[in-house]
C-alpha cells in the first residue's frame, strides 16, 4: 500500500495504492506523454545508521522505496506497420469497421496494450492513477464509457517479436488466419493420353541366346558392307561392323520390332549403320565446345549454357569421350599445373662449372603433381616426361633396380639416417612415425613393391639393430 498525495490550491488529496493498481509513470524525455503501468510488487531499500550500535535500528531518511511495474504500450508506441494490420484485420472481419467502437478518435487513443515486459522505477516517479478495463473482442469493448483516467485493452504486445496477440485462447478466424489454396485441377480423364516422366522399357529378356547371336551376326554384315561403300575399303567396312554404336542400334531396332528378327533386318536395310556422332556436329560446335573445354574445364553445364544451348548435357559428354581419342585433342589439351605435395621434390646436380668447395644448396620445395589412373595415353607418358630429375626424398635416389609392377617385390634396404632413427626410437609412437617417413613418404611409389606389415617391419628393424651392435 503507498499514500499518493495530490495538492489543489490549499488541499491535499491522499490516493492509496495497492497491489495492480495502474498508475502514471513520469518520462524524462520531454513533450512525452506520461507512460502508462500496473503495479506489481514493491520494495524497501533501507539504510540504516546505529550509533551506538543498538538491537533496535531506526530508519532514515534515505531509505528508497522501488517498485516493479509491467508496462502497457499506447497505440503510439506500437510500430506503425503492426498496429495497421490490425486495423485492416478489424475493418474485413466487421464491413469495413463501420460498426467499430474505435471509429471514435476520443476511444481510438483510449485503447493500450498490454506487455509481459517488467521494469523497476522510484516511487517518486509515480504521478497519479488511472483505470485500465479488459475486454475480450472489440465488439465487447462497446460498452467503454471514455471518462477520465480510463483506458482499455484487447490485445496484447511483445516488443521483442514486435507481434500483437491474444491474451485469452481464441478460435482464429478471418482473412488474416486463413490459408491461400490454389485453384483445383481436374483430374485428367483416363481415356486421354497422358505425359509421364516414368522409365521407358528398352530391353526384354526372354530371347533365345542362339537366335541374338545370328541376328546380331546379320547385322553387323549389314553394317560392313554399308561401311565399305561409303569408304571404300574393307577396313572401313571391319570397322563399321565392330562399333557399339552399331550393335546397340541393332538392339534397339529388334525391341521396336517387338522382338521379331524378320521385321528388325528389314528396317536395318534401310539403316544398317546409325549416324556417326562427329556427323551430328558443326564446324563451328566443335570450335565452340574446344573453346568451352578450355575456359570452363569438364564443367558441361556451364559449356552447354555459355557456348552449346543447342545441346543436351549427355551429348557433350558423349562427344567429349570421343574427341579426347582423336589427334585432335592431343594438340589441343592444355599443359596441366603442377600442384605442392609432399613426395618428390628437385635434386640439384653438381655439374662441372659448380665449385667443389660451394655448399650444398638444400633440395627445393617444389612438389609434382603425379597423376595417377589417366583415363588416356597422354596423361601416363606426361608423368613420366615429369618423373625425370626428381629423386626420393630420405634416400635421394633417382632409379630402382626392382621393377614397379613385379607382384611381392621387396623394397629396398633403409639408409643409415633411417636406421639411426629407428634405433633411437624408444615408444611406439616414434617407431610408428620412423615407419611411415621410410615406407609412405612416395619411397615405394618410387622404388616399387607393397607396404610391410607392421609385424615384418618390426623384425626387419632389430635384425637390422643386431648387426649394428
Amino acid at each position: 500500500m503507498l499514500l499518493l498525495c495530490s495538492t489543489e490550491v490549499n488541499f491535499h488529496y491522499f490516493k492509496i495504492l495497492f497491489f495492480k493498481d495502474c498508475v502514471y509513470i513520469e518520462s524524462r524525455r520531454p513533450n512525452t506523454p506520461y507512460f502508462i503501468c500496473s503495479i506489481q510488487d514493491f520494495k524497501l531499500v533501507r539504510t540504516i545508521f546505529t550509533s551506538p550500535p543498538s538491537p533496535f535500528p531506526h530508519p532514515s531518511k534515505r531509505d528508497h522505496l522501488l517498485m516493479n511495474v509491467k508496462w502497457y504500450y499506447r497505440q503510439s508506441e506500437v510500430p506503425d506497420s503492426v498496429y495497421q494490420h490490425l486495423v485492416q484485420d478489424r475493418h474485413n472481419e466487421n464491413d469495413s469497421g463501420r460498426e467499430l467502437v474505435i471509429t471514435d478518435p476520443v476511444i481510438k487513443n483510449r485503447e493500450l496494450f498490454i506487455s509481459d515486459y517488467v521494469d523497476t522505477y522510484h516511487a517518486a516517479a509515480l504521478r497519479g492513477k488511472c483505470n485500465i478495463s479488459h475486454f475480450s473482442d472489440i465488439f465487447a469493448a462497446r460498452e467503454f464509457k471514455a471518462r477520465v483516467d480510463s483506458f482499455f485493452y484487447i490485445l496484447g504486445y511483445n516488443p521483442e517479436t514486435r507481434r500483437l496477440n491474444s491474451t485469452q485462447g481464441e478460435i482464429r478466424v478471418g482473412p488474416s488466419h486463413q490459408a491461400k489454396l490454389p485453384d483445383l485441377q481436374p483430374f485428367p480423364s483416363p481415356d486421354g493420353d497422358t505425359v509421364t516422366q516414368h522409365e521407358e522399357l528398352v530391353w526384354m529378356p526372354g530371347v533365345n541366346d542362339c537366335d541374338l547371336l545370328m541376328y546380331l551376326r546379320a547385322a553387323r554384315s549389314m553394317a560392313a558392307f554399308a561401311g565399305m561403300c561409303d569408304g571404300g575399303s574393307t577396313e572401313d567396312g571391319c570397322v563399321a561392323a565392330s562399333r557399339d554404336d552399331t550393335t546397340l542400334n541393332a538392339l534397339n531396332t529388334l525391341h521396336e520390332s517387338n522382338y521379331d528378327a524378320g521385321k528388325a533386318l528389314q528396317r536395318l536395310v534401310k539403316k544398317p549403320v546409325p549416324k556417326l556422332i562427329e556427323k551430328c556436329w558443326t564446324e563451328d560446335e566443335v570450335k565452340r565446345f574446344i573453346k568451352g573445354l578450355r575456359q570452363y574445364g569438364k564443367n558441361f553445364f556451364r559449356i552447354r549454357k555459355e557456348l552449346l544451348p543447342n545441346k543436351e548435357t549427355g551429348e557433350l559428354i558423349t562427344f567429349y569421350y570421343y574427341w579426347k581419342k582423336t589427334p585432335e585433342a592431343a594438340s589441343s589439351r592444355a599443359h596441366r599445373r603442377h600442384r605442392r605435395q609432399a613426395v618428390f621434390r628437385r635434386i640439384k646436380t653438381r655439374t662441372a662449372s659448380t665449385p667443389v668447395n660451394t655448399p650444398s644448396r638444400p633440395p627445393s620445395s617444389e612438389f609434382l603433381d603425379l597423376s595417377s589412373a589417366s583415363e588416356d595415353d597422354f596423361d601416363s607418358e606426361d608423368s613420366e616426361q615429369e618423373l625425370k630429375g626428381y629423386a626420393c626424398r630420405h634416400c635421394f635416389t633417382t632409379s630402382t633396380p626392382y621393377p614397379r609392377d613385379l607382384p611381392g617385390a621387396i623394397p629396398p634396404p633403409m639408409s643409415a639416417a633411417h636406421q639411426l632413427q629407428a634405433m633411437h626410437a624408444q615408444s611406439a609412437e616414434l617407431q610408428r612415425l620412423a615407419m611411415e617417413q621410410q615406407w609412405l613418404h612416395g619411397h615405394p611409389h618410387m622404388h616399387g613393391g607393397h607396404l610391410p606389415s607392421q609385424e615384418d617391419y618390426y623384425s626387419r628393424l632389430k635384425k637390422e639393430g643386431d648387426k649394428q651392435l
